[in-house]
């Protein structure tokens, strides 16, 4: 990823801003794993692309969690993004 660090700051980046936070708790509820974290980066100048990288996955888990978090970013917003599991 070419993540920089003030990515956050930037007001083009605003609609995504807690979405990670959230995007964590609603898959920790539906899978039960309580330590599951969530880090959001962004890499490209327009269009972006929002990478979500979901740690402490167990390995037989990874599709279906990768599944739903696809599904439920889909619900909430219309850009682009990458799931990866770890």
């Amino acid at each position: 990823m070419a993540d920089q660090a003030e990515w956050f700051k930037n007001p083009e980046h605003a609609h995504v801003v807690g979405l990670d936070a959230w995007l964590a708790s609603e898959l920790r509820s539906a899978f039960g794993i309580s330590d599951l974290q969530v880090d959001c980066g962004v890499e490209g100048k327009g269009p972006y692309t929002y990478h979500f990288t979901i740690s402490n996955v167990p390995a037989d888990l990874h599709g279906q969690v990768s599944g739903q978090a696809m599904d439920l970013l889909s619900s909430r917003t219309g850009y682009r993004f990458e799931v990866h599991c770890t």
